[in-house]
Order: structure tokens, then sequence, then C-alpha cells
């Protein structure tokens, strides 16, 4: 099997450089060259996963409530909820306007 992984490489010293595996491949080799350490890092991860096992592995976690559920409903009897979403709709249209103005006359 042949997968891709991202990979930092990083110049350390003239004659020095870093490759570091991100995710799954977590590991750092170091070389005198580029390729020599992407060469180090393929061989240290083969090395490492020859006789492992990649899978994925499901799990239950506990559905959490939204953070913000514990407010829902609370503006359901106010007698100014209608007016305010009036007033936030021409608001929007106020400011839509004014953008469309500047932008007709940017051209």
């Amino acid at each position: 099997m042949t997968v891709q992984t991202d990979v930092i490489i990083e110049r350390l010293t003239p004659n020095r450089v870093r490759v570091t595996g991100l995710g799954r491949y977590d590991m750092s080799v170091e070389a005198p060259t580029r390729e020599a350490a992407i060469e180090r890092f393929r061989s240290v991860a083969a090395a490492t996963l020859k006789d492992a096992e990649v899978t994925q592995v499901t799990l239950d976690v506990p559905a959490s409530e939204h953070p913000l559920l514990m407010f829902a409903g609370d503006m359901r009897d106010d007698p100014l909820f209608d007016a305010w979403q009036e007033e936030i709709i021409a608001y929007r249209a106020g400011r839509d306007a004014e953008i469309e103005a500047a932008e007709a006359g940017a051209k």
C-alpha cells in the first residue's frame, strides 16, 4: 500500500536538513541534504510501520448540548421581537445600499 503524508522540510544549517512528518507520521529525521532527509524519513516511517497496521477506529462520543441552546426561545413572548427584526432588516438594507453606492463610485 502506498500513502502520501505532509512533511515540513527545514534547513537547519547549510549542511543539515530536518524533515518532520505531520499527522499520523509524527516523527523527525535529519540528514545533510534535502533528498537524504526525505529518504531517511521514508526509511524510518517504513521501519516503524513494517509490522504495524494503519486503521480507523469508530468512537462513541457522548453528544454535547450546543452552548447557545439554553437561550433558544428566550424572546418568543417578547412584544418587541418583531419590531427588532424589522429594524435589523432595515439596517441591513441601508448598509447594503451604502456598500453598493461605494462600489459604484469606486468604478
